[in-house]
Order: C-alpha cells, then sequence, then structure tokens
C-alpha cells in the first residue's frame, strides 16, 4: 500500500538515482523534455512531478517506477546499479511543504567517497 507521503521523497530520490547513473540535471531535463529549471524544481520538491513524468524517468533511468516513489527502492537500485554504498538522505522534520534534505559529517565524507569512484 502506497502513502501519499512518499511524493515528499520524490525530488530526493530522483537526484539519487540521476547520480547512480552519472547523468546531469540538463541532461535528463532535455532526455525527459522538459526545462532544466523544472527538472531542478522537481528535484527540489518545489513541484510535483506527474505520472507522465515519471514514467519518462523511469524508462531513461532503466528503473522501476517503485524505485521513483520510496527511499528504500531507491538506495538499493543506486547501489546495485553502482556496486557500491549509497548515502541515504534524511529529511528534517519541520513540516512544511519545502523540507530541506540534512547530512552528517559522516554522511558527507561517505557521499563524497562515492561521487569521486564515480
Amino acid at each position: 500500500m502506497y502513502d501519499e507521503n512518499c511524493l515528499l521523497q520524490l525530488g530526493s530520490n530522483i537526484r539519487l538515482l540521476r547520480c547512480a547513473c552519472k547523468i546531469k540535471q540538463g541532461e535528463l531535463a532535455k532526455r525527459i523534455r522538459i526545462s532544466q529549471t523544472h527538472m531542478s524544481n522537481i528535484e527540489c520538491n518545489h513541484v510535483p512531478a506527474n505520472l507522465k513524468l515519471m514514467i519518462r524517468l523511469a524508462n531513461v533511468l532503466d528503473c522501476p517506477l517503485e524505485s521513483l516513489v520510496t527511499m528504500k527502492e531507491a538506495v538499493k537500485w543506486a547501489e546495485e546499479k553502482c556496486s557500491g554504498k549509497v548515502v541515504q538522505p534524511r529529511v528534517s522534520p519541520n513540516r512544511g511543504r519545502n523540507k530541506q534534505e540534512y547530512y552528517s559529517l559522516e554522511e558527507v565524507q561517505r557521499l563524497l567517497m562515492f561521487l569521486s569512484k564515480s
């Protein structure tokens, strides 16, 4: 069963999957036929992605739709794609629409290690 709260993580999941595929934001936006600004707004959770865009994203990233919707599946897919450990972003506890991600120092170091190996 799905909970609509999973949509609050959609942008973070898309960013994680895009980085795992080593695709730049502008390139992904072009491939799914939207502007880079709109892609950025989706990744920052400022605007929602509709089903049509989610299908395009899944096809371009070659991932299941489930990976776009749930963080657990996104991390699992990214780890399999990269054959390595991926940092799972966390969302701050505030209840506003524009939830901000935050990382511990250890997570930032692991993320930098992951990106340097890419």
